[in-house]
C-alpha cells in the first residue's frame, strides 16, 4: 500500500464508499451517493460518517433479509470496515482542499472495486 492508502481523509473516503455500497444493496437507495452527502462527509468527517455507520446495521438487516447475494455481499463489505477507520479515529474537523482531494480518491477507488465486485447489486 502507499502512503496515501494510509492517510486518515483516504480512508475516510473507503470508508464512505463502504457504507454507501451497504446502503444500496441493503436499503435499495442511494442517498449517500449524493454530492450533497459527499460534501458533508468532507466537510465534518466524524459526525458524518458516525452517523451513516450507525445505521448500517439497518442496511445489513435488510440485505440478509433479502437474502442471497445481497447477504452475501453486505456480509463482505460489513467485514471489510474496520481497515478503512484511520488508527487515530476519524477527523473531527473539515478537511482542506488537499485531504479533500484524498478523500475523494479513497471513495472512487473503493466504490469502483465494489461495483466490480457486486456491480448487478447496486441496481
Amino acid at each position: 500500500m502507499s502512503e496515501t492508502e494510509h492517510r486518515p481523509a483516504y480512508l475516510c473516503g473507503q470508508l464512505h464508499a463502504a457504507l454507501r455500497a451497504l446502503e444500496t444493496i441493503g436499503a435499495r437507495t442511494n442517498k449517500l451517493a449524493e454530492a450533497h452527502s459527499l460534501y458533508q462527509a468532507a466537510r465534518s468527517p466524524q459526525n458524518e460518517l458516525r452517523k451513516h455507520l450507525k445505521a448500517a446495521g439497518e442496511h445489513i438487516l435488510a440485505a440478509v433479509a433479502r437474502g442471497g447475494a445481497h447477504a452475501t455481499a453486505a456480509r463482505e463489505v460489513f467485514q471489510g470496515i474496520p481497515a478503512f477507520i484511520p488508527a487515530k479515529g476519524i477527523p473531527s474537523g473539515a478537511l482542506d482542499n488537499r485531504e479533500s482531494a484524498l478523500f475523494s480518491d479513497g471513495y472512487n477507488e473503493q466504490l469502483s472495486v465494489y461495483k466490480e465486485k457486486y456491480g448487478a447489486l447496486f441496481v
